[in-house]
């Protein structure tokens, strides 16, 4: 049986915090569509693991923002979902903040990293 070096242990905690880090935050996040959960990557360089989702519109979800009115057009347009089509409106509401990432570091710090 192989013991395990002290420098492969901290490794492969790395790579276990980088892997499962990715599902916890999947799964704090909410899913209209899944596709910024399925956005989700991660990566080590050195001692920091970063974990995240390219979508850009993953600070909007974090933090929330205030209803939307034009301000030079008589309406808004934006693609809708699931389909795609055009739609057109005087408002958007506003989006209550969904903070997934504080979920995800309390549930990373939480999780005990030595027993995986």
């Amino acid at each position: 049986m192989k013991v395990e070096t002290a420098l492969e242990r901290l490794k492969r905690i790395k790579d276990n915090i980088a892997t499962y880090g990715v599902v916890l935050m999947q799964n704090e996040m909410p899913k209209r569509t899944g596709q910024m959960a399925a956005s989700v990557q991660s990566s080590i360089n050195g001692d920091t693991i970063t974990i995240g989702t390219p979508k850009e519109y993953a600070p909007i979800v974090v933090t929330g923002r205030g209803e939307i009115r034009p301000r030079t057009a008589k309406a808004l347009h934006w693609k809708g979902w699931p389909d795609g089509g055009d739609v057109f409106a005087m408002r958007s509401g506003p989006v209550k903040p969904n903070d997934f990432l504080i979920r995800t570091i309390k549930a990373i710090r939480e999780t005990n990293w030595l027993d995986i």
